[in-house]
């Protein structure tokens, strides 16, 4: 009995196929495996209908199972199918499509209106703030309620608060224009360094903004006081040191903080107070005569 047993295990070692107990639908030659191997995309793909088992590969060859001979692609074909799938050009060497101008178009309607781009641009926070500021200090600077409620009061505050917004709008509108390539990286939502807002245009809405307040500042023989003229060309002064070189005294801490305490709490509070306190006055001596 052990001999018969010892006969059987030379005669499967000798001749393997006698384990196989099925005949192969197809077969793939050696060559044909080679050019597989080296695309195992492509051997997956020839695997999809039956897996291998350890007895399909007899003598280097390959055995398929479920696949019929008409059915087994060419090495040509796989090679040609292989690059395109591994080519990593081929997937964007396509037919370019008509969406380039529609979407061009697109963000040209998406982009905010002017007016829109101007509010960002003149930095709401900044401009509330002076908005508010300016009737409150008036309210402080006149020496009645019944006075502050007047017609003459609230022209001469329109008067003074249209400049020191255009002032405002310079000095905040300075500072991004010589800080663009900044603001790209630190503000990237700001209208010129967004690109809502060409340079050339902020250029000249800034020098708009600024000649119209400082000849408001001069043109009113009553309106244009010494108070509002120190808040206006003060403003003017430190504003344009702080942003501009060969100043530019936004580089040091310490300047930075000065021109900004000095601006928002002293010259135009002051200034302002001044301004609205000889209006009030002098409105309330006109009256009485």
């Amino acid at each position: 009995m052990n001999t018969l047993a010892l006969l059987s295990c030379v005669c499967l070692l000798v001749n393997p196929r006698v384990s196989t107990g099925f005949a192969p639908a197809s077969k793939l030659s050696a060559r044909d495996v080679r050019s597989q191997v080296s695309f195992p995309d492509r051997i997956r793909y020839a695997g999809e209908s039956q897996l291998w088992s350890a007895n399909e590969a007899v003598n280097g060859d390959i055995l398929i199972s479920g696949l019929d001979t008409k059915e087994t692609p060419s090495s040509n074909n796989i090679t040609d199918e292989i690059i395109a799938t591994n080519d990593p050009s081929a997937a964007t060497q396509q037919p370019q499509s008509t969406e380039s101008l529609p979407q061009s178009q697109a963000e040209e309607e998406a982009k905010p209106s002017f007016p829109l781009v101007l509010w960002r641009f003149s930095r709401p926070h900044t401009l509330i703030g002076s908005a508010l500021a300016i009737p409150s200090i008036s309210l402080l600077a006149a020496p009645t309620y019944k006075v502050f409620f007047t017609t003459r009061t609230l022209v001469a505050l329109t008067y003074a608060a249209v400049p020191s917004l255009l002032m405002n709008l310079y000095i905040t509108g300075l500072n991004q224009i010589t800080d663009v390539e900044i603001d790209k990286i630190n503000k990237p939502y700001l209208p010129i360094a967004k690109g809502d807002l060409k340079k050339s245009t902020a250029i000249g809405v800034v020098l708009a903004a600024v000649v119209v307040s400082l000849i408001m500042s001069v043109c009113n023989p009553v309106l244009s006081t010494s108070g509002l003229q120190v808040a206006l060309w003060g403003s003017f002064v430190l504003g344009t040191v702080y942003s501009l070189p060969p100043f530019r005294l936004k580089r040091h801490p310490l300047l930075a903080a000065f021109c900004i305490v000095a601006v928002r709490g002293t010259i135009i509070n002051a200034g302002e107070f001044k301004c609205c306190r000889f209006i009030n006055l002098w409105f309330v001596e006109s009256s009485v005569e």
